[in-house]
């Protein structure tokens, strides 16, 4: 994975202007990735598997992938979700009395 110099190459002991690392998985591209710089990498990461993309600012950055960056140090998701699963997913919350 790019360290925090190598994506922006600011300077060693300057806060990195752009700490949200988006990847893509090599093989289902519709995975996608963020680390925030600096952050342990999560269980099971295999660099090999994921492919650089792009560096943003925090105000570049969703805020949902914001949080999920600062509590965990990471944000994983997949593109292309259907309503039908969105259905499925608000009928699981309805079921727990909870709601991602």
């Amino acid at each position: 994975m790019p360290n925090d110099h190598e994506v922006r190459g600011h300077p060693v002991g300057q806060p990195d202007p752009c700490p949200y690392r988006f990847l893509v998985h090599v093989e289902v591209p519709a995975w996608r990735l963020v680390l925030l710089a600096g952050a342990k990498a999560p269980p099971g990461l295999r660099e090999v598997d994921w492919r650089f993309t792009r560096a943003r600012t925090a105000g570049d950055t969703n805020p949902d992938i914001r949080r999920q960056c600062d509590e965990q140090g990471f944000s994983l998701f997949k593109l292309g979700g259907t309503f039908a699963d969105v259905a499925a997913d608000v009928a699981a919350a309805s079921q727990t009395g909870r709601s991602s």
